[in-house]
């Protein structure tokens, strides 16, 4: 009589998927908000209403990598694939921050120098 018992029986282990977030992936994120904490604090951004324009820039940020990240995963991977869907990903991520930079630096320029 071979029974088994529902104990002994190992549950088929579901293969992760390669996009899913891992423990270092939250590591880097919080390496990235530091160094740009430190970035803030040397170039001795003092004025409240920049240091609030630069904390909600990061914000702002975050919240649109991971939308668009959730996007482009459900809506661009079927039709491009995996590997397709992350590079338009990261090279739009990275218009969008060279992008906000350039603003933020026009608006402390004029802000400084009215």
């Amino acid at each position: 009589m071979s029974a088994s018992s529902p104990s002994s029986e190992t549950p088929a282990r579901q293969p992760s998927s390669w996009y899913q977030p891992r423990i270092w992936h939250y590591l880097l994120l919080v390496v990235f908000v530091a160094l740009a904490i430190l970035d803030i604090q040397a170039h001795r951004v003092r004025e409240p209403l920049l240091f609030t324009l630069a904390l909600a820039g990061f914000v702002a940020y975050a919240l649109i990598g991971w939308l668009g990240w959730w996007t482009a995963r459900r809506r661009l991977e079927v039709r491009l694939g995996p590997v397709r869907a992350v590079a338009i990903y990261a090279i739009a991520m990275g218009v969008l921050f060279l992008s906000a930079t350039v603003i933020y630096l026009v608006i402390e320029y004029a802000y400084r120098n009215r």
